[in-house]
């Protein structure tokens, strides 16, 4: 007999499907059903089996970890910040969740960009290949993120790129720099507006 938690998730796929062909029937836009579907898929996701688990079945994994970090003698075992203190804090990006919160206008875009590049600069240490990096935004362009990316990486002052009051030697600088980030794998999606679903779907 199967339990009882996967006979409700079983139950919840068959309302979703209902759930969908009402909305096929109702002419919805496939926007509107792609967000029903996600919508119920995180409900489903969300009422799992317990999320507790035995201390013996963390151990290996603590074991590894501490293996891993006696082999690198005190290099970083995730991708790099940018900041040294960072680092020295976290020990690099870590498969968790951070949080970077402040006032409006602190600089939060800034040191999400600084993160950013120095992944896109850094190399994994398994493959000697560069890391991938996903960067959504919410307020700024993809065009005003790579502004603020090929200042930094040219040295020409951000307002001067902005405005367009740059010395014609500056644009070698920046030739060079839209060159570098091209080879990069940087992915920025900017929708507007983006909805708590289409910010799981893209994540």
């Amino acid at each position: 007999f199967a339990d009882l938690s996967e006979l409700a998730k079983q139950r919840a796929f068959f309302d979703m499907a209902k759930g969908i062909a009402n909305h096929v029937k109702d002419d919805c836009k496939s926007g509107q059903i792609s967000e029903y579907c996600e919508r119920c898929l995180t409900d489903i996701s969300e009422h799992t089996e317990s999320g507790y688990k035995h201390v013996s079945a963390i151990i290996p994994g603590v074991i590894e970890e501490i293996e891993k970090a006696h082999e690198l003698k005190g290099a970083l075992s995730g991708i790099p910040t940018g900041f040294e203190k960072l680092d020295a804090m976290l020990n690099g990006w870590q498969p968790e969740y951070y949080v970077i919160g402040a006032r409006p206008s602190t600089g939060k875009t800034a040191i999400a960009l600084n993160c950013a590049s120095a992944a896109l600069n850094a190399v994994k240490r398994e493959t000697g290949l560069g890391f991938k990096v996903g960067f959504i935004s919410a307020e700024m362009s993809a065009r005003s993120l790579i502004k603020r990316d090929i200042s930094d990486r040219s040295s020409v002052d951000h307002s001067r790129i902005r405005s367009g009051f740059f010395a014609s030697g500056d644009m070698d600088a920046i030739q060079d720099a839209m060159a570098q980030l091209v080879e990069k794998g940087l992915y920025i999606c900017d929708i507007p507006n983006i909805t708590k679903t289409q910010l799981i779907s893209e994540s």
